[in-house]
């Protein structure tokens, strides 16, 4: 179980969905700080604290209808 973190990871939308529209769905939790494609369907979404990943994460919110799978992600150093 990751621990909880600003950033979160998202699954289960489109594969055409932009970045930048994959943070205006999510400013509505609190300020992005930018939204990064992994894979198909999934993005991790970095917002400027922890608070608002920790208000997404609660929400279990939908886009599109689909309902989304929302877990804490911690950033590998590099």
């Amino acid at each position: 179980m990751s621990r909880e973190s600003r950033h979160v990871h998202v699954f289960g939308l489109p594969d055409a969905l932009s970045e930048e529209r994959v943070s205006s769905f999510f400013s509505t939790f609190g300020r992005v700080q930018k939204a990064e494609r992994l894979s198909n369907n999934s993005v991790v979404v970095s917002f400027m604290d922890v608070r608002s990943a920790q208000k997404v994460h609660s929400a279990e919110p939908k886009f599109d209808g689909h309902q989304l799978r929302i877990t804490f992600h911690e950033l590998s150093k590099k």
